[in-house]
């Protein structure tokens, strides 16, 4: 499914017309984006964009004899690909469906952690989500909009490990679901 979606993202920027997409900055925790609109087919426009968050984490201990600290961080490259139904304009203002699928590419640094356990842990930590939602945008001009966005999302993270000396193995998945609401900031070039 990953490569799935990192295909259609490729054809859907290496396919877009000389002209420039039109843009959407879209602003609400935990992840802010950016969102390339293409050229419009009936009333469907094609997106592809890209979001950013981290998570960060910090440990100490400390014992009779010892002590010591760590500290992980991991930043997530969200790359996305979609859909977008725009609806008859009522005066100034737009309204639109959207369903986009996404990956979370995890990037993992940390003080003294060896670099065989970055790469498990991003192996480990990858996700994969849908998110299907409406949006309704105010047009203060031809060429820019304000609006605001309503989602829900559902992330799946699915692990599996093999020991290496003994014939233990796990498999475990999740499926994490919620809303998201935020703000649009679109440009429009077309």
């Amino acid at each position: 499914m990953k490569k799935l979606i990192l295909s259609v993202m490729f054809l859907t920027l290496t396919t877009a017309q000389a002209q420039p997409p039109n843009v959407s900055f879209r602003m609400g925790l935990p992840i802010n984006a950016v969102q390339f609109m293409f050229a419009e087919r009936g009333n469907v426009v094609p997106t592809a964009g890209l979001g950013y968050f981290v998570v960060s984490h910090k440990s100490e201990w400390r014992d009779d004899y010892d002590s010591d600290s760590y500290s992980t961080t991991v930043q997530y490259l969200v790359p996305n690909v979609g859909l977008r139904r725009n609806y008859e304009p009522v005066e100034n203002l737009g309204y639109y469906a959207l369903a986009e699928a996404f990956l979370g590419i995890p990037l993992v640094s940390g003080e003294d952690l060896p670099d065989e356990s970055k790469e498990e842990m991003q192996d480990a930590l990858g996700l994969l989500g849908v998110r299907l939602g409406a949006g309704v945008e105010y047009f203060v001009s031809k060429q820019f909009s304000i609006g605001s966005e309503f989602t829900f999302s559902a992330v799946f993270h699915n692990t599996k490990f093999e020991g290496e000396y003994d014939d233990y193995s796990s498999k475990t998945s999740t499926m994490l679901g919620g809303t998201l609401s935020r703000v649009t900031l679109n440009y429009y070039f077309r």
